[in-house]
């Protein structure tokens, strides 16, 4: 299976980046991660969208305070269209309000066609 990476960069969230879908129909997305809280014990996660449509979400949790953790990464299914049409936008935000991201977080997003 083909792979592309349209999206590859460092914090903070939100992040976005635009790329032409090199196919039509089914494909899916690997999302990875990581990010912080201010307060321990809270949900953290980084929502993906395309062309401003939520598709999921790479989820963590954070037992401790100010500690930067790797969100659990995930693979989610949705359809693109190519041709005229194939340009599209991926974004990354934050999943919950306890999510905090910097310069020291990273974030990929490959797109398997």
């Amino acid at each position: 299976m083909p792979a592309m990476t349209v999206l590859n960069l460092t914090g903070p969230l939100p992040v976005s980046a635009q790329f032409v879908a090199p196919a039509d129909g089914p494909v899916a997305m690997f999302v990875s991660g990581s990010a912080w809280t201010r307060t321990g014990g809270k949900a953290i996660g980084a929502m993906l969208s395309v062309d401003g449509a939520t598709q999921g979400v790479c989820p963590g949790y954070c037992n401790e305070a100010s500690s930067h953790h790797t969100l659990i990464p995930v693979m989610l299914t949705m359809n693109l269209s190519y041709g005229s049409s194939g340009a599209h936008t991926v974004s990354l935000t934050a999943s919950t309000p306890d999510t905090v991201s910097d310069i020291n977080d990273f974030y990929q997003v490959t797109l398997l066609y």
